[in-house]
């Protein structure tokens, strides 16, 4: 299964890069850069076509891919000859104007945040469903294996109880699980207005969301309500062989009654070897034992899926998808900058930044969740994912670091203001930094990937 997410993840991670690199090479041809060589993949060339100007190629590892444009020699020269100047070549990319060498390093970035509103927009168009909790809550604090019992919560402190259905968050409805997360989550140590359904009346409650120093998110200590009943029993599992059947209602576990699904996770959380479980078929109760193991990450082989609330987005026109499309990339852009001044607010950034080997993992996990709902549902799961993948790498490109899409265009709009032609050695040294700097990010982001591998 890991060789599979491997793979899916190289393919989707890849697949975002090379749109990337695809700006850069239209704003190259654009511009009247010429494009030496641009391939898709790295590694060795399976296959080349040259074409009048520019060599295309498939490379072994399917992992994005590069432009290479000309003037790398001419540059090379330049500092072995200690010359002051880059010297002058007929569409090398030194020796285009400024202007035209910022919008060909522009075009990359711009395509990584193009990317997001075409297929997210091709995805409002055809419509999806989600597959989510609804917005009753239950509050951690009810049970001893939520964490540390001693600190209040924010769902605590604002006097929420369980059973209560969160139905509004600043004003904005929130009809399932899903819409709390999106309206919590991004919000840590900002008071949020929430009203809240409790026996038939509403009532408005202030609170603080808590940060969670693992990932940046905001929470507040809730679970959501999903009642017992069984969507599908896995065959051979133990509650396969107990005779437990889809429509199946949990209503006890070892004498204690089961409202809901963290109940049952509580009575399992002591990891017992056997259990006795009543469940209610059609208005009729009967009792089962069953025999539970427990794998290395202590999953039991209960093998039950329950009900969720499923929710089918609405349609939408053309026009209206592209404007949906574009809302979602402006909402995920600013979320994600707000992500990253959450790293100087006491967030553990080993857990928070992912490098390349996690975020490999991780596209390879979405897609095989996202598919084992449905065709139709991974492909939604998986471009909603590649798209928050293509605005971090927007965000990152355009960081004014050296030898990034951002420090390159910082040194160019330098060059264009003080109208002097860039130093060889300038040049050299400003490269090296960036260098440095971004080797500096990777091996720190490496080091994360491995610790979250080993906590795996």
């Amino acid at each position: 299964m890991i060789i599979l997410k491997i793979l899916l993840g190289l393919v989707g991670l890849g697949f975002v890069i090379l749109i990337h690199e695809l700006g850069h090479f239209l704003g190259a041809r654009l511009t009247g850069i010429t494009v030496e060589r641009f391939s898709i993949g790295w590694g060795k060339r399976l296959f080349t076509w040259k074409g009048k100007k520019t060599e295309y190629c498939l490379s072994l590892l399917p992992i994005g891919g590069y432009c290479k444009m000309k003037g790398d020699e001419m540059f090379k020269q330049a500092i072995d000859q200690n010359l002051e100047n880059i010297p002058y070549e007929k569409g090398a990319y030194y020796s285009a104007s400024p202007l035209r060498r910022i919008i060909t390093v522009i075009m990359g970035p711009a395509f990584s945040l193009l990317f997001p509103v075409l297929i997210l927009a091709c995805v409002w168009y055809f419509g999806f469903t989600v597959q989510t909790q609804g917005n009753r809550i239950i509050l951690a604090a009810d049970y001893s294996f939520s964490g540390d019992m001693n600190k209040p919560t924010a769902a605590q402190r604002a006097g929420l109880k369980t059973g209560d259905r969160i139905v509004a968050i600043d004003g904005i409805r929130t009809d399932t699980g899903a819409d709390v997360q999106e309206n919590i989550a991004p919000y840590a140590k900002e008071t949020k207005s929430l009203t809240v359904e409790r026996d038939g009346s509403d009532l408005t409650v202030s609170l603080t969301p808590e940060l969670d120093a693992k990932t940046g998110a905001g929470r507040i200590g809730v679970y959501f309500w999903t009642d017992p009943v069984i969507a599908s029993v896995a065959p051979n599992s133990a509650a396969y062989l107990a005779g437990f059947r889809a429509g199946d209602r949990i209503v006890q576990v070892n004498g204690k009654p089961v409202a809901n699904t963290v109940d049952l996770a509580a009575a399992l959380d002591s990891k017992p070897q056997t259990v006795s479980m009543r469940i209610n078929r059609g208005g009729v109760e009967s009792d089962a034992n069953l025999v539970l193991t427990y794998s290395e990450t202590n999953e039991s082989n209960l093998g039950i899926a329950f009900k969720s609330f499923e929710y089918r987005t609405p349609r939408y026109t053309i026009p209206g998808a592209v404007a949906k499309g574009w809302n979602e990339m402006e909402k995920t852009l600013v979320l994600s900058v707000r992500s990253i001044a959450l790293l100087f607010k006491g967030v553990d950034a080993t857990q928070a930044i992912s490098g390349p080997v996690r975020t490999t993992v991780i596209v390879g996990d979405v897609a095989i969740q996202g598919f084992s709902a449905g065709f139709g549902q991974g492909l939604s799961v998986i471009f909603n994912f590649l798209s928050v993948l293509s605005i971090a790498i927007f965000l990152t490109q355009m960081l004014p670091i050296p030898a990034l899409d951002g420090g390159q265009t910082l040194l160019f709009i330098i060059e264009l203001v003080s109208r002097r032609r860039l130093k060889t050695k300038f040049v050299y040294y400003f490269q090296m930094v960036g260098t440095v700097l971004v080797v500096g990010l990777m091996f720190f982001a490496l080091f994360g990937d491995v610790l979250y591998l080993f906590n795996k």
